[in-house]
């Protein structure tokens, strides 16, 4: 039976931390990508984001300087887990599509569409 004056315990559960540890082989295109001037801005922040963590920088640290939910974070670390550099790219049929000098969206038209 308990008594009143007994504490109560109550259990929260917590993710348990990722941490990546990437070889050199790894370490070195990440690092270029990270610097690029060219390429997709979500892709180098992905990349830097690696880069920190294997340096020792927690999840919510990381979604703090990138102003980002940790879930995010957390999302970039498996998929890299999962596929190494592959996986930093969006999918086809994310993001912006392709548009025209005048900014309009080219619609492909074929023979038998018509």
């Amino acid at each position: 039976m308990s008594d009143e004056n007994d504490p109560v315990v109550q259990v929260i559960q917590v993710p348990a931390p990722l941490h990546i540890t990437p070889n050199e082989e790894d370490d070195r295109p990440l690092a270029e990508l990270r610097l690029a001037i060219t390429g997709p801005q979500r892709t180098r922040d992905r990349a830097h984001m690696l880069r920190l963590n294997a340096q020792g920088w927690t999840v919510p640290a990381i979604a703090e300087i990138f102003e980002c939910h940790p879930h995010t974070v957390r999302t970039t670390l498996r998929r890299w887990e999962a596929d190494r550099l592959s996986r930093l790219w969006e999918a086809p049929g994310r993001g912006n599509k392709a548009t025209n000098r005048n900014g309009k969206r080219t619609i492909c038209v074929t023979s038998s569409s018509v």
